[in-house]
């Protein structure tokens, strides 16, 4: 979907106040993909970083009033506290919490309202505090309209992803299908991202985590009409060039983004073999149908007339199997061998499925 050679340009020298965004969603991204070996030395690094911007009360409201800067300390106290590493800055949340709600960006913005959301799950007090779930379903109301208008820009689609992507993972009820044929149907969503290296990311992190909430039956129905949208994913997400020094959150963004196609991609593929044996299935029930129709109302005769018939249309192999099959089907009920009914069932099975 992308054309060749696209770039993420980043820059090389990052603040302490950049690095706690870069820092969380990098350390965020290896836990998603169960990473978490790997990321030991990151997490102290995370701790003492927060631990030393919440320390600067008299800068907090200034630092709260960058998005980034917002959304990584949000990231960061959830990854802190999932691993069991928070520590100095644990007490302060509440502090930035009331900060946050006198901006009026904070309930708007997709990408902060899904870190609240993961902040969420780990602890109480944030449900409360912010009225999360109103928060979420006004601002996926305000950009599934803009999206609806074809008003969306590109900073519209990506809080509406984050927002996809709370409402995937979320234990809410709610139209998952319709949540994913945002992703899969509309064409003005799939040529934002395909325009966007960093929305590509992002869209590639989604939408396996939408076809992961749908049900059984949902996923064998879609299971081909997705696989080639994933595919151009995966083509899109290997053509992206990272230039100078690799941002940690677009590394790990991308890193998470290709663990869960893998996955995707792992579902789609045995939700189609499914699919595929479901058709097998209905096809030898019917086969089966006929047969103890013909066997019940045809005679050897009959049966050779049908085999002639067959015939006469270039389907010799298929008349044999008609006439010998049906032949012995009837000596076989003759003889009342059970046996016999399991040996043409199985010929059935093989002869006219493989």
């Amino acid at each position: 979907m992308l054309p060749e050679g696209n770039v993420i340009s980043e820059p090389q020298d990052l603040e302490d106040e950049d690095n706690i965004y870069e820092l969380s969603w990098y350390v965020f991204s290896k836990l998603e993909a169960r990473f978490n070996g790997s990321i030991l030395t990151d997490l102290t690094n995370l701790d003492y970083l927060l631990s030393s911007l919440l320390e600067e009360d008299a800068n907090l409201s200034i630092l709260l009033y960058d998005k980034y800067i917002a959304t990584g300390i949000l990231l960061a106290h959830y990854v802190l506290k999932v691993s069991k590493r928070l520590s100095r800055s644990k007490k302060l949340l509440n502090g930035i919490l009331d900060i946050l709600e006198k901006y009026s960006w904070y309930e708007h913005d997709g990408e902060t309202i899904f870190a609240l959301y993961k902040l969420s799950e780990v602890s109480s007090e944030i449900q409360e505090k912010t009225r999360l779930r109103d928060l979420i379903e006004r601002a996926y109301a305000q950009y599934y309209q803009r999206l609806c208008e074809f008003k969306a820009r590109d900073e519209d689609i990506e809080s509406l992803l984050y927002l996809l992507w709370i409402r995937a993972t979320s234990k809410e009820s709610g139209d998952k299908m319709k949540d994913l044929e945002i992703l899969t149907d509309n064409e003005y969503v799939r040529n934002r991202v395909a325009r966007n290296p960093m929305l590509m990311v992002l869209y590639t992190i989604v939408l396996p985590e939408c076809i992961n909430r749908i049900n059984f039956f949902e996923k064998s129905k879609i299971a081909d009409k997705v696989k080639p949208i994933l595919y151009e994913a995966r083509e899109s997400l290997s053509k992206t060039i990272l230039l100078q020094a690799e941002l940690l959150s677009v590394k790990g963004k991308l890193e998470l983004a290709k663990h869960k196609l893998e996955l995707a991609e792992k579902t789609l593929r045995t939700f189609s073999e499914l699919e595929r044996q479901k058709k097998k299935y209905v096809l030898t029930t019917f086969l089966v149908s006929l047969s103890i129709f013909i066997l019940h109302y045809l005679s050897t005769f009959n049966i050779l007339i049908i085999s002639e018939f067959l015939r006469s249309y270039g389907l010799p192999l298929e008349a044999i199997i008609t006439y010998t099959t049906f032949e012995n089907a009837l000596n076989v009920l003759t003889n009342g061998k059970v046996k016999g009914i399991l040996n043409i069932i199985w010929r059935i099975l093989n002869k006219f499925i493989k």
